[in-house]
């Protein structure tokens, strides 16, 4: 749409209102016509030019249950009773200018299962999240997080999680958390960027099987790669890139044969990737990234991609300053319709776009 302007004061009148969609226009102002509206449940106001100051006092009161803010210009604080009323299901202020950190809970939350606000400003999560029981869908990536261990133990009793992005903060170094493993439902896993450090966990090819995407790029893991991610009959996009990984890619890396995109390169790898090359199963594979010539021998790796930044100083062979693996601005769009989160893309930079796949599951 082209809608442009301050929303009309008006609006308040309209008493009956249940679902408000005005998302993706270049409405400016403030939203506040919306917070006495008893019976509105729905709000879309993503993809806009709003502001305004979150506070205690922003939509206070609000029996509103899917509230998308995102993209827009709202400074401030999350407010408490976003996540203490028990009202919210959705909740997407991704894209703004909120700083602080997140609410500390009175008593669990039963209600919150979309929770999205990456790209701002927040600087702690604390201990905020273990209450969130209902969560299927956290993402915290690109926020000024820093100084504060990854969350452990509060996430592994989050046993709903399905997308769980908590990718470009500046965490504790450590490693990936031994209580991820419980996360048996997760679907997609970001952790680039985040300091991790030690050997990629046994628990993600045996127990998180259900995996789309797993991104554990940029970040210092060490040791080789598993043996055993045949188990991972799902996997589509897998990003290992940018660690410190040694050995060969095993065999059973030709086994996935779900797999679309596998980034490996700016590692230690050694060996050879024909077994890769010559699968029969792979038939899927459009993005293959390795090092090579000189460190791993790949006779197809050209035709896929190849990156020779220890020989010629080219640098990868995609632009990695914008790789990222969750920013995609469609997930909320189907969830009034209860058909769960659907992704209309997966798009990790300007040349790797995928569409998802016919056969897949709804995610």
């Amino acid at each position: 749409n082209y809608l442009t302007g301050k929303l009309p004061a008006s609006i308040n009148r309209l008493s009956n209102l249940v679902e408000v969609a005005l998302d993706g226009n270049d409405l400016t102002g403030s939203v506040q016509v919306f917070e006495d509206l008893s019976k509105l449940r729905r709000l879309y106001l993503g993809e806009n030019k709003f502001e305004g100051t979150m506070d205690n006092d922003f939509f206070a009161g609000s029996k509103v249950k899917e509230l998308d803010l995102a993209s827009n210009q709202f400074d401030g604080t999350l407010p408490t009773h976003f996540f203490n009323d028990g009202v919210l299901q959705l909740l997407d202020v991704h894209n703004n200018k909120i700083k602080g950190e997140l609410p500390s809970l009175e008593a669990p939350n039963l209600s919150l299962k979309f929770f999205s606000a990456f790209e701002n400003q927040l600087t702690s999560v604390a201990d905020a999240l273990a209450d969130l029981k209902a969560l299927e869908h956290l993402d915290l990536s690109a926020n000024k997080i820093t100084g504060e261990d990854m969350p452990d133990g509060s996430l592994g009793d989050l046993t709903n999680l399905k997308y769980l992005f908590l990718s470009n903060n500046d965490w504790n170094a450590g490693p990936v958390p031994e209580s991820y493993g419980l996360l048996t439902n997760l679907e997609e896993l970001s952790l680039q960027s985040t300091h991790r450090t030690g050997i990629l966990p046994h628990y993600i090819p045996s127990n998180l099987t259900g995996l789309v995407l797993l991104d554990l790029g940029k970040n210092a893991l060490t040791g080789t790669l598993p043996n055993h991610m045949k188990q991972m009959t799902d996997l589509q996009f897998l990003l290992l890139n940018q660690n410190q990984f040694s050995g060969t890619i095993k065999k059973n890396f030709a086994d996935l044969s779900t797999l679309r995109m596998f980034l490996a390169d700016q590692n230690d790898l050694t060996g050879g990737a024909e077994h890769i090359c010559n699968s029969q199963k792979m038939n899927q594979l459009e993005a293959f990234a390795t090092d090579c010539p000189g460190k791993l021998d790949c006779e197809c790796c050209q035709q896929y991609c190849c990156s020779n930044i220890n020989n010629n100083n080219d640098g990868a062979c995609y632009d990695d300053t914008e790789l990222v693996a969750n920013f995609d601005m469609d997930w909320v769009q189907s969830f009034s319709m209860d058909s769960g989160y659907q992704r209309d893309d997966y798009v990790f930079s300007e040349n790797l776009i995928f569409r998802p796949m016919t056969e897949d599951k709804d995610l």
